[in-house]
């Protein structure tokens, strides 16, 4: 069970992206946490499917998604943008989940 802090939304066409990092009850850091919750069905009255991604590591702190503002949509299927300071690891391909959240 850990404590979530940092807490950023982000909506886009295909989901509403969520982002925090997440604490033990300590106070120790144990990484971020991604998730996103299926915007069109919860728009259409239905419970949004949601998809979660915790175990990205302890080296980024406080990603953040984008947030669709304006009029113009983005391109159908493209999925929502994700800035942070990455880690590139190659000796722990977990880290490269986060590219495709």
């Amino acid at each position: 069970m850990n404590l979530n802090n940092y807490t950023k939304i982000g909506a886009w066409p295909d989901a509403y992206y969520l982002l925090a990092n997440l604490f033990s009850f300590g106070g120790a850091f144990t990484g971020p946490w991604a998730g996103s919750l299926d915007r069109v069905a919860m728009l259409g009255g239905f419970a949004g499917t949601m998809q979660c991604f915790k175990g990205l590591g302890t080296n980024d702190f406080s990603m953040l998604p984008s947030d669709l503002n304006g009029a113009t949509v983005p391109p159908a299927g493209l999925h929502n943008f994700i800035s942070g300071t990455p880690h590139l690891d190659y000796s722990e391909p977990i880290q490269r989940q986060k590219e495709n959240l």
